[in-house]
């Protein structure tokens, strides 16, 4: 019904056609503003996952490789290139970055058994597990 309103077309047009028409448009023109609000609030979405995407990469690529060149490129990357950048990454790093020593936990069933040296490799984190290994034992 509603093509063109030139001056001829809205001069034709009964008063009831009218308001039918402008009736029309402002339903419309309500859904085009609840879609535009909505598609703000997804825009806005994306910004911080493409930021946190870029932030992931970043970090990830500076574990592994000091200034990289691959750093410029990170801030003009597509999700799915910053994806792929996170998961190979990740496997680097998680390969350099090994646990370097383990120790006993609670449900094994053979005693501690720890040399100097590995007390010496083990971590500051995996020395507080451990010692609080010893406390809950004590107190059992």
């Amino acid at each position: 019904m509603i093509e063109k309103f030139t001056k001829e077309v809205v001069e034709v047009m009964s008063k009831e056609e009218l308001q039918e028409a402008v009736l029309t448009l402002q339903l419309k023109l309500e859904t085009a503003e609840k879609e535009i609000e909505r598609l703000k609030v997804e825009a806005e979405i994306g910004k911080k996952y493409l930021e946190y995407l870029r932030a992931e990469a970043k970090r990830l690529i500076n574990l592994v490789h000091k200034e990289s060149p691959l750093l410029k490129l990170v801030d003009n990357a597509d999700v799915d290139t910053l994806k792929q950048i996170i998961d190979d990454f990740s496997k680097k790093a998680k390969e350099i970055y090994k646990p370097s020593s383990t120790f006993a936990t609670d449900t094994q069933k053979e005693p501690l058994q720890l040399t100097k040296e590995d007390l010496m490799k083990m971590s500051y984190k995996d020395l507080l597990k451990l010692a609080e290994t010893f406390k809950t034992k004590e107190l059992a």
